[in-house]
């Protein structure tokens, strides 16, 4: 059986690594076969299945083993490319009325042969700035979904939900992962991340109550793995709540996830800016985004969404602070490559 990854080591450019059990009159020799590399050398280095490999130990194998064009035991039909011809990210809408003082569950579905891999929302209408406040944007089966509450007694509003939909690969399911319950104490705030062990991030979300107000719903990095990463503030002044965020894993590719950042903007005192992220790369495609204000904690997010521009995402940030703070907004760029 092989197995593929993505690893980087020092200068050399991002590639494929084949960990490889090599068979033998039916005996295993417990040898991993490494290929590393950028397009101009590339480097092959066999270690014992119990040595733990680190980048250190790559750089020192490939110095004493030295650049090779192929693999001995591959054939050429099999090297494969790193993006998927014919994959692709698409967003799909629907849209809901969110009566005056009331809640609401808005969903839309991901068409068939297409994998949900992230989603958004945005709203209009009600009062103004602030009016309406969502609580939940969440992943459910095939499909996403966002819960909203309208705090206006006096006018009514629209919220819109999206889903990021993977097509053309062989992704054939999107494992949820889950943060622990996380208590925000009444008044007070707290933050919740959670990333994908062994999958590919490709977009998160969370899941709260009416008196959550999240204001960081964005892709980070770690400690140098990605996350997704959620804070929120508790407008329950008497009594504790919870929430939880959910990353979104693929499942049934090859590939890795990277995030891009940063779009960063002013947004003043009591107003709204809506802002796009950075392009990901050439043979990348765009997974999800999210933003999140670098100071303050009365902020919340209006809209995050993909823009019309395929390759670019949106957001909208407000501030409810008395003093102007900053926004940022991060992307995730998807690089993917079929199973062997």
């Amino acid at each position: 059986m092989v197995v593929e990854v993505l690893v980087g080591a020092g200068f050399w450019a991002p590639r494929r690594v084949k960990q490889t059990a090599r068979r033998a009159n039916q005996n295993i020799l417990g040898k991993w076969r490494i290929y590393m590399g950028n397009r101009i050398n590339r480097y092959r280095c066999e270690v014992a299945l119990a040595v733990g490999v680190s980048i250190a130990g790559l750089n020192a194998c490939m110095a004493e083993m030295g650049p090779t064009d192929s693999d001995p035991d591959e054939s050429a039909a099999s090297v494969q490319e790193p993006i998927i011809a014919g994959a692709e990210v698409i967003q799909v809408t629907e849209r809901a009325k969110l009566w005056r003082g009331g809640t609401v569950a808005v969903f839309v579905n991901c068409p068939a042969n297409t994998q949900v891999v992230g989603g958004g929302y945005s709203w209009e209408g009600a009062g103004g700035v602030g009016s309406v406040r969502v609580y939940s944007s969440k992943i459910g089966g095939n499909s996403w979904w966002a819960n909203a509450i309208n705090l206006s007694n006096t006018q009514d509003a629209y919220v819109d939900v999206f889903a990021q939909c993977l097509k053309g690969t062989t992704a054939n399911a999107s494992i949820l992962q889950w943060s622990p319950e996380t208590t925000i104490p009444a008044g007070g705030t707290a933050t919740a991340q959670v990333g994908c062990p062994d999958n590919i991030l490709a977009g998160g979300g969370f899941v709260g109550n009416s008196a959550v107000q999240v204001y960081q719903n964005t892709p980070k990095v770690v400690n140098g793995t990605n996350m997704w990463f959620v804070a929120a503030r508790n407008l329950n002044s008497s009594q504790a709540t919870t929430f939880r965020a959910q990353a979104i894993c693929v499942w049934g590719v090859n590939g890795t996830s990277t995030v891009k950042n940063k779009r960063v903007l002013s947004v003043p005192a009591g107003g709204e800016v809506t802002f796009n992220s950075a392009t990901c790369p050439a043979e990348t495609l765009l997974g999800s985004g999210g933003s999140f204000f670098s100071n303050g904690t009365s902020n919340t997010i209006r809209a995050t969404l993909r823009n019309s521009t395929p390759s670019l995402w949106t957001t909208t940030m407000t501030n409810n602070d008395s003093a102007a703070n900053t926004g940022q907004l991060n992307t995730l760029c998807l690089e993917l490559w079929p199973l062997p």
